[in-house]
């Protein structure tokens, strides 16, 4: 079933692939849709009601072909009615979550370094997977995360930054840094150990690769529902907290390592490590530093298997 909505001049179209009548989940979308500035760039919407489990993306096939589609999966949205997440009411956990999207809408609509960015990995895919061999295979996707890593950590810190924002959730006080830079520190330390781990598991003889493959799967997972999300937040919220010259718009247009850059910067100020850095070195977790551990274990597997 297709509805179609008119707010100031935009359409709003909700596809509603499902059995079920979603009124309130309507209802919760044309609030967000009038309300929020975000929504206002953008001639038409289209949220896509899927009949799965799905958790709730824009949809970036059609944003490449210039339309502004939202996926979600219709039986999340009554499971979450039902057991009520987060404890949140109902339309309050979906304001935040449809902001969510409409941020990452945003971002990706204002910010042409994403675009570039985006390019960029497709050729290291590319190389990645004409060097693939058995052996490198754990390596390789491990280098896939890695380049995932810097990109994601940047956008769904805006968008988790922007739906905590709308419920309310972003206080700014020494207190709460503090707070959010001790959990994202022994979060990130907790993962690097992992990864080490699997590398140092990687280049001995005879290692379990099926094993080693499923651990690999694990971090991502943990990279994936920890540190994108509460990382990305922290970084994003520390830059704002400590430099009162830098707007939230002025992090949208930043590309993802100059995002980490000026997160540096900030931690620099504060007399703290930096969670994460780019090419410093300074970070608990360095991109140039894993990606240098990276390469020296790819090393190794390949004398090895030679």
């Amino acid at each position: 079933m297709e509805e179609k909505f008119v707010i100031d001049g935009r359409e709003i179209v909700v596809v509603n692939n499902t059995e079920n009548d979603l009124p309130r989940f309507v209802k919760v979308i044309l609030l967000v849709c009038k309300t929020e500035p975000m929504a206002k760039h953008f001639p038409r919407i289209t949220f896509e009601i899927k009949p799965d489990f799905s958790n709730p993306q824009i949809n970036m096939l059609k944003l490449s072909a210039g339309e502004a589609v939202v996926d979600i999966g219709g039986d999340r949205i009554n499971i979450m009615d039902i057991f009520k997440e987060n404890r949140r009411p109902f339309e309050q956990q979906w304001f935040g979550i449809i902001s969510h999207e409409l941020a990452h809408l945003y971002h990706n609509y204002k910010s042409s370094t994403l675009v570039i960015f985006d390019k960029t990995k497709k050729r290291l895919l590319d190389s990645l997977e004409r060097k693939n061999t058995l052996e490198l295979d754990p390596l390789i996707y491990l280098r896939k995360m890695l380049f995932n890593f810097s990109r994601s950590i940047f956008t769904e810190g805006i968008a988790t930054y922007y739906e905590r924002l709308k419920l309310e959730e972003v206080l700014y006080s020494e207190k709460d840094f503090q707070r959010s830079y001790t959990t994202e520190s022994f979060q990130v330390e907790y993962i690097i150990k992992q990864i080490l781990m699997c590398l140092e598991g990687l280049t001995k003889k005879n290692s379990n690769q099926h094993g080693i493959s499923r651990w690999l799967r694990n971090i991502y997972v943990d990279l994936s529902t920890l540190l994108f999300y509460s990382t990305g937040y922290h970084m994003v919220y520390s830059i704002l907290f400590v430099d009162h010259t830098t707007t939230f718009e002025d992090i949208i247009n930043f590309q993802p390592f100059e995002f980490i850059k000026k997160y540096e910067q900030c931690m620099n100020i504060k007399g703290l490590r930096p969670v994460i850095s780019a090419t410093s070195g300074d970070g608990i977790f360095d991109y140039k530093r894993m990606l240098a551990q990276l390469t020296a274990a790819a090393k190794e597997v390949q004398k090895r298997s030679a």
